[in-house]
């Protein structure tokens, strides 16, 4: 149906974005935290598949991401890594579980480039 192919390009688009965001771990970047939302729930399911997430990790990383429970509200200060690399941020980094844009935070960030938000976790290479 429709709606399952949409379903299915989001999803797509999603994990591109966590790959990018692993792909910054590769690249050694510092302060890696992952804003609660649509993508971080995207790793939370992938981490209940080892063998695809160990190819994930591999495809993106380059070796295994462990994830780390952690929390709070800070700037995300890879997000300027993130923008050299790839450009400006996809609207999904701002867009919760249930698919809502978190409007005032991506507002915020289209209007002075930075991002505040909170996290609960973060990857750490495992080596």
């Amino acid at each position: 149906t429709k709606e399952k192919e949409m379903i299915k390009t989001e999803e797509t688009k999603v994990r591109k974005e966590l790959g990018k965001f692993f792909t910054l771990t590769k690249d050694k970047v510092d302060d890696m935290k992952m804003p609660g939302g649509i993508i971080d729930e995207y790793w939370h399911e992938m981490l209940k598949d080892k063998e695809k997430y160990d190819e994930f990790c591999k495809e993106y990383a380059g070796h295994y991401v462990i994830h780390v429970e952690s929390g709070g509200v800070d700037v995300l200060s890879w997000v300027k890594r993130y923008e050299d690399k790839y450009g400006e941020l996809n609207k999904l980094w701002f867009t919760d579980k249930d698919g809502n844009l978190k409007k005032s935070e991506y507002d915020e960030y289209k209007k002075i480039g930075i991002v505040k938000m909170s996290w609960d976790c973060k990857p750490v290479i495992a080596l």
